[in-house]
């Protein structure tokens, strides 16, 4: 990820940096407070029980808060993310995540928007159950654009065909 900071006037860059994988596990662990704690991890406990549950971690393991970022934190394939971790990094980053869910028994895919009407900005992922997440681009006729200002139009129209 490629972020840049303004001073205030937003006419000279005071900082770009380029942010890795760890940065933004820490990021997002450091989303999870002593407020959602207890409702994220009964999130995962149900997933568990339900068979869902995708991590290679176990939830009953996880007793305080720290436990469960020490997890997120931690490089590898026993944490991967999902819509829980995108919620909280869409709290982080002040952006919307629109996903697109693959669906074999429907032509259109279920759509989960993720969105706070204070935020401007958009990404979009598209999530093909048995993988991951794959992010969505447009040419916009110079470079692949995956950062949008406005939902692009076919993604609208999907939004509201449901």
């Amino acid at each position: 990820i490629y972020t840049i900071t303004y001073d205030n006037d937003n006419s000279n860059t005071i900082m770009e940096k380029f942010l890795d994988i760890k940065d933004v596990r820490k990021m997002a662990s450091n989303m999870i407070t002593d407020e959602n704690f207890e409702f994220i991890l009964e999130c995962y406990k149900a997933e568990e029980e339900s068979g869902e549950f995708q991590g290679d971690w176990n939830p009953g393991d996880i007793n305080k808060k720290q436990d469960l970022q020490s997890e997120i934190e931690t490089l590898g394939d026993n944490f991967w993310a999902d819509h829980i971790i995108i919620q909280l990094l869409s709290e982080h980053f002040k952006i919307n995540f629109i996903i697109l869910n693959s669906n074999e028994l429907y032509d259109n895919p279920n759509i989960i928007n993720i969105s706070n009407p204070e935020n401007k900005k958009y990404i979009i992922l598209y999530y093909d159950y048995g993988c991951h997440y794959k992010l969505i681009g447009k040419w916009n006729g110079r470079v692949v654009q995956t950062i949008f200002d406005t939902i692009p139009n076919e993604i609208y129209e999907l939004l509201h065909s449901n």
